[in-house]
């Protein structure tokens, strides 16, 4: 189970910085991906004890908030769109 402060403790990238407002030029809001510790084990007896998986590879969609035009950043407490098991990786 992922902790939902860590959800990005791997790997991030970013995937949109949005302008939300012409009434506040200075808002933006970044929307992001990441991956945790979580590993994914792939091939034929990859499941047990001291088997090797890929961390970080499952990701998650996140956003960062911004009031100075991109100079700081602050990351919403947890994620926004968790990935589906039923699709996949």
């Amino acid at each position: 189970s992922t902790n939902s402060s860590t959800w990005d403790s791997v790997q991030t990238g970013v995937a949109d910085v949005v302008r939300v407002s012409l009434q506040d030029p200075n808002l933006l809001h970044m929307y992001y991906f990441g991956g945790d510790e979580e590993a994914i084990v792939f091939g034929p007896g990859g499941s047990g004890p001291g088997s090797n998986g890929i961390v970080g590879f499952r990701m998650r969609i996140g956003r960062a908030i911004s009031k100075d035009n991109g100079r700081t950043w602050t990351k919403d407490p947890t994620y926004l769109l968790d990935y589906d098991e039923s699709e996949g990786f």
